[in-house]
Order: structure tokens, then C-alpha cells, then sequence
């Protein structure tokens, strides 16, 4: 029987040291992780980094072990810390943009780029990868689309900065190319999303009630 265990503190240090020790040891390790954004894995935004900050964050270790232990019931395949390093430069390396190919391309790079293209200088704190975004690899549109009209005015860590809405400049003609062209760009091994138009426009109604 597999030995299952969870560490906080795991992003450095003997904490993180102790997680690997750990799993080459045969221990199923789960990391609860109390800040809000990681290179390998996706930061919190929008509504989301308010539930860290107001209410996650604040969690008893018993409540932290248990939420992990019922979402990591959903993942048979987790890998280690070197592993994900790796797979995370791999991702990366294959969708930097270097061509304005198409109309959402060209809105990526006008838009997007300055703070998530991995590699540039970093103007405004961190540059979050969306090759590393869950939203990106979803199975709907829709948070990409929430994300993008809404922007992040509040973020929780100011390494992250500030995103702006873009609901009053993009059209959803133009919100489409992008969201379709993220997704293909930042998650190639995913299928198209199928109905981006009328999630797009199912959010703005939602926006206006």
C-alpha cells in the first residue's frame, strides 16, 4: 500500500528536500503550497487570488491535507520536482512566438507578450507562462475568457503585477483570435476549443446583467 503524505513548505530548503527524500523513499508526496504563484504550475488570478488570500491561506494543516488528499484522488500520475522542471523548460522552449503568423498571434504579441513571453526583461515582476497556465490546457474557454475581459486589479503578490481588463478593447471578434490562438500556441497537444464565440458572449451578457 502506498504511504501518503503532505508538506508545506516545499518550494525550497529542507522542506523541499524532505519531499524528495520522501518520494524516492516510496511516500506518495503531496506539496501544500501557501503563496500564490510557481513556475511549474499556475498562479492564482482574478477571483482565485482572492480565495487564496481571504481563505486558503488561512487553512489549519488539517484542512490543507485533507483538500489535497481529495484532489491528488484525481491524479494517478504525478511526478517529481525534476520532472516537472524539465517538462517545464520543454513547454516553454516549443511556444516561444517569434512570428506574427496570424490575427491572434499578432494580438498576443501586442497585448500579452511584454509580461508572459519567457525569456524578455522582466518589466513588471514575474512573467507568468501561459504554457504553464492551466486555463490555457482546460477543457473550455471560459477562465481564459473571465481572465482576459476582467484582468487582475488586485493581484496578491506584487512580483505578479497588474493585468488589464480588456473588455472595452477587444472585440469579441478579436477576443476569439486570441483565445483560439492561445489555446493552439501555449497547449498543442489539446484539441481546439469548439465554442469560443459563444462563451465569449454568454460571459459579456453575464457582464451586463
Amino acid at each position: 500500500m502506498t504511504r501518503t503524505i503532505l508538506i508545506t513548505g516545499t518550494s525550497s530548503g529542507f522542506g523541499r528536500e524532505t519531499a524528495e527524500r520522501l518520494a524516492r523513499d516510496g511516500y506518495r508526496v503531496f506539496a501544500a503550497m501557501r503563496d500564490i504563484a510557481s513556475r511549474n504550475r499556475s498562479h492564482a488570478d482574478a477571483l482565485m487570488a482572492e480565495v487564496v488570500v481571504n481563505s486558503t491561506s488561512k487553512m489549519s494543516d488539517a484542512d490543507v491535507r485533507a483538500m489535497a488528499v481529495y484532489l491528488a484522488s484525481f491524479n494517478e500520475t504525478a511526478i517529481d520536482s525534476q520532472a516537472q522542471a524539465a517538462l517545464a523548460r520543454k513547454l516553454e522552449a516549443s511556444t516561444r512566438v517569434t512570428v506574427a503568423s496570424s490575427t491572434g498571434a499578432r494580438l498576443y504579441l501586442g497585448a500579452c507578450a511584454v509580461c508572459h513571453e519567457v525569456g524578455g526583461p522582466p518589466l513588471f515582476g514575474s512573467r507568468p507562462s501561459l504554457a504553464l497556465n492551466s486555463n490555457l490546457h482546460a477543457a473550455v474557454p471560459d477562465n481564459l475568457v473571465q481572465v482576459i475581459l476582467h484582468g487582475i486589479a488586485a493581484p496578491v503578490s506584487s512580483d505578479l503585477g497588474y493585468m488589464p481588463a480588456f473588455k472595452d478593447s477587444l472585440s469579441d471578434g478579436q477576443l476569439a483570435e486570441l483565445v483560439s490562438y492561445l489555446r493552439r500556441q501555449f497547449a498543442p497537444e489539446k484539441p481546439a476549443w469548439t465554442g469560443v464565440g459563444e462563451a465569449i458572449n454568454r460571459i459579456r451578457q453575464g457582464m451586463a446583467r
